[in-house]
């Protein structure tokens, strides 16, 4: 892949993933505080005993950890994407640019969920699996997961002699 396309490749995916995020975000929440039966909260059965949607707020990080802690987490997040831009900036730099994707989909995530940090104190969840003991929580953080699993898949696959090599070479240079 060029420089080019590793370049449009991760602001197009940061992009359509963040849209999809506060897009999805906004709806889900605006049709469930529209239901008139707030008897059981305000969720709706999409798919017995699989999935449904639920209005939360998480005042904390993955798993509602650092609860309250909205101002430090954000701070985290702003980290985190320094990094995440370095390492991007880096991988088209060198033309290694397999794990643009990853970056950009961990990329969206971050940004998603920061946004909503930002301008609510909280993040919004609303996707809540009912097959099994899981907390509820939303597509930035399926960006996050997926882009991660990408991330050290591309680390694993890498050839570690390849590695050694390169790092022995730029050393006698």
């Amino acid at each position: 892949m060029t420089r080019r396309r590793g370049h449009l490749l991760f602001w197009l995916v940061l992009a359509g993933g963040l849209a999809g995020d506060l897009l999805s975000k906004h709806f889900v929440f605006r049709y469930l505080s529209g239901l008139k039966d707030t008897t059981k909260g305000q969720e709706l059965n999409v798919w017995p005993g699989v999935f449904k949607l639920t209005m939360r707020m998480n005042p904390g990080g993955p798993f509602s950890l650092f609860s309250g802690h909205t101002w430090w987490l954000a701070g985290v997040s702003i980290v985190a994407l320094g990094v995440i831009l370095y390492l991007y900036l880096s991988i088209v730099r060198r033309g290694e640019t397999r794990g643009v994707l990853s970056l950009a989909l961990i990329a969206a995530g971050a940004v998603g969920n920061l946004f909503d940090r930002l301008r609510f104190e909280k993040v919004r969840d609303f996707i809540e699996v009912t097959f099994m003991e899981y907390p509820v929580f939303n597509v930035a953080d399926v960006l996050i997961t997926v882009g991660a699993a990408l991330l050290m898949i591309e680390l694993l696959r890498r050839d570690p002699h390849k590695r050694k090599q390169k790092n022995a070479d730029a050393a006698e240079v």
